[in-house]
C-alpha cells in the first residue's frame, strides 16, 4: 500500500497580510486597553512627577550659577562611586563615603597647586612667543614680493582667497570679541549675587557625603515614585548613559591621565640624557592627555603637536618629541595599557566617527572631547528604543547588546517567561549603582 505524502502549501500574499493586519488589530486593541486600564489617581501622580521634574528643570536653568558647585560635586560623587561601594564590603557605608570625600577634598588642592602655576606660565610664554603686528606685516610684504613673481591668472586667484580669509577672519574675530564682552559682563553681574555660589561651597561637602552614603535609599525612593510601566524603562535609559560614562571614565579618561603622564616623564628622560632646552613640557603633557579623549584624529593632532613644540627648540628635538609620542601610543599603550581598560565606548566605523566630531567641533571644543560618548549614548537609546518597539518586543531593562536573561529551558509558558524577565530586570535595576 501506497502512502501519499502531502506537504503544506507555502503562504501566500494574501495570507501573510491577513496575518499582518490580525497582529495589527491585536497590538491596536492592546494598546486601547492599556489607555482604559488608567485610573484618574495614577494619571495624577504621573502628572505630579512630570510638574516636579519639569519645576527642577527650570530652577536648575535660572539659577545655574549658585548651583554649579552641586553639579561639580555630582560629578566627583559619580566618580567615586564605585570606590565607596567597594569599601562598603569592608567597612560601614558612612565610613567609607567619609574616607572618599576626604581623599576628593584633598586631591583637587595638591593638583590645583602644582598645576595651575606652571600651566599659567606656560601659556603667557606661548602668549608673548606669539608674533607681533610688525612681523605678521613683514610676512605679509614677503607674500606679496613673492606672489608678484608668479602669472597673472595666479595672482588674481592668491589675491581673491586672501581677501576672502582675511574678511572671514576679521567677521569671526568681531564676533569672538563681542562674545568675550558679552561674557564679562555677565560675570561681573554674577558677581553681584554670590551669595548662593559662597553657600553652596560651604555645605558642599555634606551634601557629598550625604549623597554617597545615602545612595541605595535614593535609588529605592526614585522606584516608589515611579509608575509599574515606566520603571524598566527608566532605569534602562539611565544604566545606558551609566554604562558608557563609566567606559569613558575608565577607558578614555584613564589613558589619557596615562599618555598626558607618560609624555611628561618622557620629556624629562630626554632631558636627562641630553636633550635640554625643551620648552611648554607641562602644557604639552596636558594637551596631549586632552587629545586622547577625541577619537580617531585626537592621536594624529597629538603627534603633530609633539613634534612643532619640539620643533621650536631645534629639528631635532622635533623628531625625538615625535618619536618619543609614537613610542607611547604604539608601545606602551597598545600594549601594556589598553588589555586592562575598558574600551567600549562606540562601536561606530572611524570613518563615520570622524564625520561626527568634525560635527560636533561646530557647538565647542567641550564636544569634540565627549564626541565618543554621546555618540554612543544616542546610538544606544536609537536601538533600545526600536527594539522595545520590535516585533516582538524586546524586555523592558535589557539594553542593546545584552542577551536575553532567560534560558530556553526555563521558559515553559508565555506567562513564566514574562514573570522570570521582569524579576531578572527588576534586580538588574537594584544592582545598577550597587
Amino acid at each position: 500500500m501506497k502512502v501519499k505524502m502531502v506537504f503544506p502549501s507555502p503562504p501566500t500574499e494574501s495570507t501573510k497580510l491577513t496575518a499582518s493586519v490580525q497582529r495589527a488589530q491585536t497590538a491596536w486593541r492592546g494598546l486601547g486597553l492599556k489607555i482604559r486600564s488608567i485610573t484618574p489617581a495614577g494619571l495624577i501622580r504621573f502628572l505630579l512627577v512630570l510638574g516636579a521634574l519639569a519645576s527642577m528643570g527650570w530652577l536648575v536653568q535660572a539659577t545655574w550659577f549658585a548651583l554649579l558647585p552641586f553639579v561639580i560635586g555630582a560629578v566627583l560623587a559619580y566618580i567615586v562611586l564605585p570606590l565607596v561601594n567597594w569599601l562598603d564590603r569592608f567597612m560601614p557605608r558612612p565610613l567609607a563615603a567619609l574616607l572618599a570625600m576626604l581623599a576628593i577634598l584633598s586631591l583637587i588642592p595638591l593638583v590645583v597647586v602644582l598645576l595651575a602655576p606652571a600651566l599659567g606660565e606656560q601659556l603667557y610664554r606661548v602668549y608673548l612667543s606669539l608674533p607681533s603686528r610688525a612681523d605678521l606685516r613683514e610676512y605679509g610684504d614677503q607674500l606679496d614680493a613673492y606672489v608678484k613673481t608668479l602669472p597673472q591668472p595666479t595672482q588674481e586667484l592668491i589675491d581673491d582667497m586672501w581677501n576672502r580669509a582675511t574678511s572671514t577672519v576679521r567677521q569671526n574675530l568681531g564676533l569672538y570679541l563681542q562674545g568675550v564682552v558679552n561674557l564679562s559682563l555677565v560675570s561681573l553681574l554674577s558677581l553681584v549675587n554670590t551669595l548662593g555660589f559662597v553657600i553652596g561651597l560651604l555645605v558642599i561637602p555634606t551634601w557629598l557625603l550625604a549623597v554617597l552614603n545615602d545612595q541605595k535609599k535614593g535609588v529605592q525612593a526614585i522606584n516608589r515614585l515611579l509608575p509599574d510601566w515606566l520603571e524598566g524603562d527608566f532605569w534602562a535609559v539611565l544604566r545606558i548613559f551609566d554604562r558608557t560614562l563609566r567606559a569613558f571614565i575608565e577607558g578614555q579618561f584613564v589613558l589619557a591621565v596615562v599618555v598626558g603622564g607618560a609624555m611628561y616623564a618622557g620629556v624629562k628622560l630626554l632631558e636627562f640624557f641630553g636633550w635640554s632646552g625643551l620648552q611648554y613640557q607641562l602644557l604639552l603633557a596636558v594637551s596631549v592627555g586632552l587629545l586622547q579623549l577625541i577619537p580617531v584624529i585626537g592621536p594624529v593632532v597629538a603627534a603633530v603637536l609633539a613634534f612643532l613644540v619640539g620643533l621650536s627648540t631645534s629639528t631635532g628635538a622635533g623628531v625625538a618629541l615625535l618619536v618619543l609620542y609614537l613610542l607611547i601610543q604604539y608601545g606602551l599603550v597598545s600594549n601594556f595599557i589598553l588589555p586592562y581598560l575598558e574600551q567600549r565606548v562606540v562601536d561606530l566605523h572611524p570613518a563615520l566617527l570622524v564625520i561626527i566630531v568634525v560635527a560636533l567641533s561646530e557647538f565647542g571644543f567641550l564636544w569634540v572631547l565627549l564626541a565618543a560618548p554621546i555618540t554612543a549614548v544616542l546610538c544606544d537609546l536609537f536601538r533600545y528604543i526600536y527594539g522595545r518597539f520590535g516585533e516582538p518586543p524586546r524586555p523592558a531593562g535589557l539594553l542593546p547588546g545584552e542577551p536575553l536573561p532567560v534560558a530556553p529551558a526555563e521558559v515553559t509558558t508565555p506567562g513564566r517567561y514574562i514573570a522570570l524577565t521582569y524579576r531578572r530586570s527588576r534586580a538588574r535595576r537594584k544592582n545598577m549603582l550597587s
